[in-house]
């Protein structure tokens, strides 16, 4: 027998050898693949098909769709009579799914073609993409996209790509301002971007369950804001009650002020923001401007950088009678009036009820972002139970503008957190080189905090500008120091008075004073200037 199948056997071995059978084989385990995740992908959306089926029973029958009586009798003498609506099996297509629709008697098409009703539907059953279309040979039938193992939206989505490791912050630029936050990617491969101050609300809250993503999402913008712009574009004020999610962050050069970890420093900080607040407006006023772009494009040697709060679990400050009175209504003035000064709110919470998230504050953030919660805290955050046991991980409903969107949150890595962070930490662009214009602006913004002279003025430069060399700070020093013999030059502040800077010391002039041609007459000035000070301090005292 071994004889009669060694011929076989050798001629099989030179068929596999050859490329052709290799190739054959090959396609065929491929092939085999495929059908495989065909039928397990065929398998799950049936199961999805007939939860939706159920859902549009269920939100048929809610709205008043699902039986009709032929007669005006009431339930128990007209049963026999009753008519309901057919939904047939679904047509399961790639990335969607198609449900006929056959009215019972006296309900007409028009009545679900009604955009308040289709609002409606996509409320009940939890679809902010579905669509109830009509055609003129297949009658009614309701469409559902789908994309995605569950609900047309990936299971999984990564903050940035996994196979470039070489760089941590390549992301997914899909728009070009740097401000612009990663929300999530919605059905039909829709990616949806936050641009805050792009907005008429620049201000975000997100709430959600323990391990619904809510923590993770926060990581993802804040690595994404500090990858995208430098120290002198943004900077962060960082609350953490938790005292343990934004610990990574303390080191970064784009902090306002240190991490608080103590429920008593967030009235202490809330204040500190009101006040650069009422700062910023004041200086909007004196440049004629309404906002911050405009400012920076009008006065860019006086640059101010945009400025976002990130609030961890606010309830553990609104719960508490004490801070809450404090601090509720500085975050409500600071949620009217911070758009226009560049200031942004993104406040996060894992108990979002009535008590947490009161009405003052959900008047004044019209973004709202829900991951799983129940359904009291889904109607807290969006006004409705959309947000009820969301499934998987990650999965959330963003509300803006009037638009509900069902999308799934970037996932981020400790891994990419800690090269996020390394990377601002270590490599920050470096500060703007020093101009003439940036010298004056900081000789009038810092007068007062240094003592005269010009190595003393030298010193505060340098610590702002770190690369400004000795020679450097003499050739733009010697080019505003005001000479006597020539009277001049003479600068105007933001306010439009003018000033002189001599000795590295800036005096104001006061208004219809002749400008002094020898240094006698400068002292007498800086004499006079300083008998005024004197005395408004005594009348204040």
């Amino acid at each position: 027998i071994r004889w009669y199948w060694q011929p076989y056997r050798q001629y099989q071995r030179k068929v596999r050898s050859t490329m052709a059978w290799r190739q054959t084989e090959n396609q065929r385990i491929k092939d085999e693949e495929a059908a495989k995740i065909l039928d397990e992908r065929r398998k799950k959306l049936v199961g999805v098909a007939k939860q939706q089926k159920r859902n549009f029973i269920e939100a048929f029958t809610q709205l008043g769709f699902y039986y009709r009586y032929k007669t005006a009798e009431s339930r128990e003498r007209a049963r026999a009579q009753v008519q309901r609506m057919e939904i047939p099996d679904a047509i399961i297509g790639v990335d969607f799914l198609v449900f006929p629709l056959k009215l019972p008697l006296g309900v007409k098409p028009s009545s679900l073609l009604d955009p308040d009703t289709q609002d409606n539907m996509r409320l009940l059953t939890r679809r902010p993409d579905m669509q109830i279309l009509r055609t003129d040979y297949d009658g009614l039938f309701a469409f559902v996209p789908l994309r995605g193992a569950k609900d047309g939206i990936p299971d999984l989505f990564l903050w940035h790509s996994q196979r470039d490791d070489k760089c941590a912050l390549k992301l997914l630029n899909r728009t070009t301002s740097k401000l612009a936050i990663p929300v999530g990617l919605a059905a039909n491969r829709k990616f949806i971007w936050f641009d805050p101050f792009d907005s008429d609300s620049p201000h975000v809250l997100v709430g959600g369950t323990t391990g619904a993503g809510k923590s993770v999402t926060m990581n993802s913008w804040l690595c994404t804001l500090i990858g995208r712009n430098t120290p002198y574009e943004l900077q962060l004020a960082l609350i953490d009650l938790k005292m343990v999610e934004l610990t990574p962050y303390e080191n970064i050069p784009h902090l306002f002020r240190p991490v608080v970890k103590r429920p008593e420093g967030v009235s202490l900080l809330l204040d500190e923001l009101w006040e650069e607040l009422e700062r910023r407006l004041n200086l909007f006023a004196g440049a004629g401007v309404r906002s911050l772009n405009e400012y920076n494009e009008k006065r860019p040697e006086r640059a101010e950088p945009y400025l976002f709060l990130f609030f961890d679990e606010i309830a553990l400050v609104m719960l508490d009678k004490g801070l809450s009175s404090k601090a509720e209504p500085l975050l409500a003035r600071l949620a009217a009036l911070g758009r226009a000064v560049g200031i942004a709110m993104m406040m996060f919470t894992q108990r979002p009820s009535v008590d947490v998230v009161s009405g003052i504050i959900k008047t004044n953030v019209t973004n709202r972002l829900a991951f799983n919660t129940d359904e009291q805290g889904s109607k807290t955050i969006l006004g409705n139970g959309m947000a009820k046991g969301l499934n998987p991980r990650g999965r959330g409903i963003w509300y803006s503008r009037g638009e509900y969107f069902s999308l799934q949150a970037p996932l981020i890595y400790p891994e990419q957190i800690n090269r996020a962070i390394h990377f601002a930490t270590h490599h920050a662009a470096p500060p703007p080189p020093l101009t003439t214009e940036r010298l004056l602006a900081l000789a009038i913004d810092e007068r007062g905090n240094y003592e005269g002279g010009r190595v003393n003025f030298l010193k505060l430069v340098q610590t702002r500008y770190p690369s400004t060399s000795m020679a450097m700070f003499n050739a733009l020093f010697w080019q505003v120091h005001y000479r006597p013999a020539q009277a001049g030059p003479v600068h105007l502040s933001p306010e439009g008075k003018r000033f002189i800077i001599w000795g590295a010391t800036v005096m104001l002039l006061p208004d219809g004073a002749k400008l002094p041609t020898s240094e006698d007459e400068i002292f007498a000035l800086q004499l006079q200037k300083t008998e005024e000070q004197e005395l408004n301090e005594l009348f204040n005292e």
